[in-house]
């Protein structure tokens, strides 16, 4: 009956009703409609269990026995515990989800939950606790308006930051009582160590008044027990000691004044003061960072009567030192006085003395002759050489003592070295063959300015005792040319000179131990005129030896005008006149070019020795008994010998660096790198004469 009320579908013209197509839409909805009711289940279920984790978080949260915060990533509560509240109930009301943390700060600050010492400080706290929390990175202490201690602890979370905040008190109160502890331990150990101190000390506040004295204080200002009570001010007590008669002098005491009303940072004064009984009181004072000052007082009345007393000794020591010394100035100006007396005596009396010896040698000389016997023959001839050697020990104490005394005074001219250097050859060459030595003297042509007689005495002295000396070998004589000036040496073959010994030989009758002793007649006075003969020119004799090897002595002259080296290979003329003498030995194997190269250096005034290896050159200057200036050396020798072996060969036999070219053909970098790295000079054939001048010029200066 219901169905035939309802009215029955209105059909579209044209269109007929599909059952098929009905069917499954009806399908769809139903299966949509189950989806719904499944979802609707799920997120009833997810509301469940999200409330039940919530619950449970409230649960944990609430559980904690510290305070808990956590704010969102937009720095809002999100959820707190009531330990939190209990820390800070003044934020009852306030404290809520979705608060902004920058307003519970404010609040935390205007309702006073943290102790602050001045209300002005709250804005300033506000900014920090701000800061602290933005940065959430350690741990910060709060001082609680109700006397407790808070630490904070904030860390950050993947979307805000989280807050435990934990109760701290009693740590704090067992860390006070700690210190405090200390603090007392502390200042008794520094009452103890005060009160043992020497010294005494005292210690005034800002106000001036006595707040620390020690024991020993009481006893080095000698004041009575009311003034040493804490509390006294301290104009009070320099008023009693003023009134009982301290002395202390104007200007300290005006300083002291003016101390007392400086404050800041002060530094710190020092002075001294005499009490009434006469002790001398030492006193330090020193500002202190609160306005008070601390003193600290000595007795130095034993140190201050020590110091005088050595003042007093020292006054007297220092008058009988100046007196003395008056006393041996005195005594020595007469010594000297008497001893150039004696000397300008001896140099004045150089005629009288030898005058008589001089007759005495005529007496001698007119009986000797024949019809003598032979024991009478030799006496005569023992009284003649006695009679000599006085005579040359009384030339020779003359000669000291007119040099010692001034008599003698440089008299110097431009002289010819060539000249003197014949003279003394032609002198000493009898005297040399008769001890089977070989005497070398080099010429020079050089020209020097000296006192031509002490040189020549010099040079005499210098030969003499060489010959003397020297039992095999033989003795050079020969000059260096110089930058500075003219180096004149003399070589020997002898025994040497010890270098202990190298001082003693320049004095007076000083002759060097030597084991051939009986052969040497020396009276040890060469030497000594040498020395003195050198001084009166300004020159300077020095020396070098080496046992078993022989000595040489030399000395540098200055040259005369004429001279023209001037140590500067600038020109070929100044290059020529730089090789004049230069002793050059030149290595070649080649017979023909060591000939031609000799020729060439001859040319140029040197002085060659030509060798065609290492054997023949040290064998020919074993002879010569000089040290070559120069070595100029083939780089390719016999048998494969080198000519840098050559060099290192002569260096060694003569102990110097001497200087040294090597010539050659082969222009590889082995062969410059080889010359390079042994420091000597490369020039390459065919050699270019003036190249070759000038570069030898330049390794002779």
């Amino acid at each position: 009956m219901i169905g035939r009320l309802l009215p029955r579908p209105i059909l579209s013209r044209g269109t007929a009703a599909d059952p098929a197509e009905n069917g499954e839409g009806i399908t769809d909805l139903r299966r949509a409609l189950r989806e719904i009711k499944h979802a609707n289940r799920a997120r009833h279920r997810a509301e469940e269990d999200g409330k039940a984790a919530q619950k449970r978080l409230h649960e944990v949260v609430e559980s904690l026995s510290e305070g808990f915060l956590l704010c969102d990533c937009e720095d809002r509560v999100v959820l707190f515990n009531s330990k939190y509240l209990d820390f800070f109930p003044q934020l009852k009301g306030v404290l809520r989800p979705g608060i902004a943390f920058v307003e519970l700060a404010i609040a935390t600050a205007e309702r006073g939950a943290i102790r602050l010492s001045d209300p002005k400080e709250r804005g300033r706290w506000i900014a920090e606790r701000l800061d602290a929390h933005r940065q959430a990175d350690g741990i910060r202490i709060e001082a609680l308006a109700d006397g407790r201690w808070l630490q904070i602890n904030e860390k950050p979370t993947e979307d805000g930051v989280v807050g435990l905040y934990t109760d701290v008190t009693e740590i704090k109160e067992s860390e006070a009582k700690l210190r405090a502890h200390e603090l007392t331990v502390q200042s008794q150990q520094l009452q103890s160590t005060l009160d043992n101190l020497v010294q005494g000390v005292s210690l005034f506040d800002k106000e001036g008044r006595l707040a620390y004295v020690n024991a020993q204080m009481r006893q080095i200002v000698d004041l009575p027990g009311e003034m040493m009570r804490v509390g006294t001010s301290f104009e009070d007590i320099r008023r009693y000691e003023n009134k009982r008669g301290t002395i202390l002098d104007e200007l300290t005491a005006r300083q002291t004044t003016q101390w007392l009303k400086q404050s800041g940072n002060v530094k710190p004064i020092r002075f001294e003061y005499r009490r009434h009984d006469g002790h001398v009181i030492e006193v330090q004072r020193a500002r202190m960072p609160d306005g008070g000052f601390v003193s600290t007082y000595t007795d130095v009345t034993e140190q201050t009567e020590a110091a005088q007393a050595l003042a007093e000794a020292k006054r007297h020591l220092e008058a009988r030192v100046a007196e003395r010394t008056a006393e041996l100035t005195r005594a020595t100006a007469e010594a000297e006085a008497a001893n150039l007396s004696k000397t300008k005596f001896l140099a004045a009396a150089s005629h009288d003395l030898l005058q008589p010896l001089n007759a005495a040698r005529l007496f001698v000389s007119a009986v000797d002759g024949e019809g003598l016997s032979e024991e009478t023959q030799r006496l005569i001839e023992r009284i003649d050489t006695s009679l000599g050697s006085v005579e040359e020990l009384l030339k020779t104490l003359i000669d000291i003592s007119r040099l010692d005394a001034g008599v003698v005074t440089a008299d110097f001219a431009d002289v010819g070295i060539q000249t003197l250097l014949s003279s003394l050859a032609s002198d000493f060459a009898p005297s040399a063959a008769a001890k089977g030595l070989r005497l070398v003297v080099r010429p020079c042509s050089a020209v020097v300015r000296c006192d031509v007689v002490l040189l020549r005495r010099i040079l005499q002295n210098l030969l003499s005792n060489a010959i003397r000396y020297t039992s095999h070998g033989g003795v050079v004589l020969g000059c260096r040319r110089r930058r500075e000036g003219l180096r004149i040496e003399v070589w020997d073959s002898g025994a040497g000179i010890p270098e202990d010994q190298r001082e003693e030989i320049f004095r007076e009758f000083h002759r060097h131990a030597h084991p051939n002793q009986a052969e040497q007649s020396g009276l040890g006075l060469g030497l000594a005129i040498v020395e003195r003969a050198a001084r009166a020119q300004g020159l300077q004799i020095d020396l070098r030896s080496t046992p078993d090897r022989g000595s040489v002595f030399f000395l540098t002259v200055p040259y005369g005008e004429t001279a023209s080296d001037d140590g500067k290979p600038a020109s070929a003329h100044a290059a020529e006149q730089g090789l004049a003498d230069a002793f050059v030995v030149v290595i070649e194997n080649d017979e023909a070019i060591r000939d031609g190269m000799q020729n060439l250096l001859e040319r140029w005034s040197c002085q060659v020795l030509a060798a065609s290896g290492t054997d023949d050159a040290l064998a020919q200057l074993a002879d010569a008994e000089l040290c070559p200036d120069l070595i100029v050396a083939d780089y390719h020798l016999e048998h494969g010998a080198l000519g840098l072996e050559s060099i290192e060969a002569l260096r060694g036999h003569f102990e110097q660096k001497i200087p040294a070219l090597i010539i050659t053909a082969d222009h590889s970098l082995e062969v410059a790198a080889q010359v390079r790295d042994g420091g000597y000079e490369l020039l390459h054939k065919p050699i270019k004469p003036a190249e070759l001048r000038s570069l030898m010029a330049h390794l002779l200066s």
